[in-house]
C-alpha cells in the first residue's frame, strides 16, 4: 500500500518560469488528490510558493559556469499530510535561521518575509545541505476534510 495519495514533480532553473510550473503543478495534485480543504491548499501553496521564491531570488550558483537547477516534489500523503521538497542543485550553502531568530519584518520591510511566514503557515519547514544541495522540506499535517467543507 502506498503512503501517498498524490504527487508531482517540476524540475527547472531557478528562474521566475519555475514559479509558473510550481502553480501548474499545484493544480495537478489537488485534481488529483481531492479531499484536502481550501484553507490547507491555500497555507500550503503559499508556503511552497514563498520558499521557491526564495530560492529563485537568493540562491547562488557554486559554479559560476553553471546556474542553480531546482528540483521540487509536491505530495499529498496518508493522512492529509502535504508534503514539497524543494532541491537546489548547484547553489551554495544555504541555511534555516533558528525558530525564534525570524520574526516577520516590519511593515515598511522591502524582504525578508518568506521564510517567516512559510514557517508560520506549516507543521514544519527543515532544511539540509548534501552533497552540494540544499534541500527545504515543507510540511502541512491538513486538517480532516468534513462533508460541506
Amino acid at each position: 500500500m502506498s503512503d501517498h495519495t498524490a504527487d508531482v514533480h517540476v524540475s527547472g532553473r531557478a528562474a521566475p518560469e519555475f514559479l509558473t510550473a510550481v502553480h501548474d503543478r499545484l493544480e495537478q495534485l489537488w485534481a488529483a488528490g481531492p479531499g484536502i480543504t481550501l484553507e490547507d491548499r491555500l497555507a500550503f501553496e503559499l508556503a511552497v510558493i514563498e520558499v521557491a521564491g526564495n530560492a529563485i531570488q537568493h540562491s547562488a550558483p557554486s559554479n559560476r559556469n553553471r546556474p542553480v537547477e531546482l528540483d521540487l516534489d509536491l505530495e499529498i500523503g496518508s493522512g492529509a499530510r502535504l508534503m514539497a521538497r524543494l532541491h537546489e542543485h548547484g547553489a551554495v550553502p544555504a541555511s534555516l535561521p533558528d525558530a525564534g531568530a525570524d520574526p516577520m519584518p516590519g511593515e515598511h520591510a522591502e524582504s525578508g518575509r518568506g521564510l517567516a511566514l512559510a514557517r508560520q503557515l506549516l507543521t514544519d519547514l527543515t532544511h539540509e545541505r548534501a552533497n552540494g544541495t540544499n534541500t527545504w522540506t515543507l510540511t502541512l499535517r491538513a486538517r480532516p476534510h468534513t462533508q460541506g467543507t
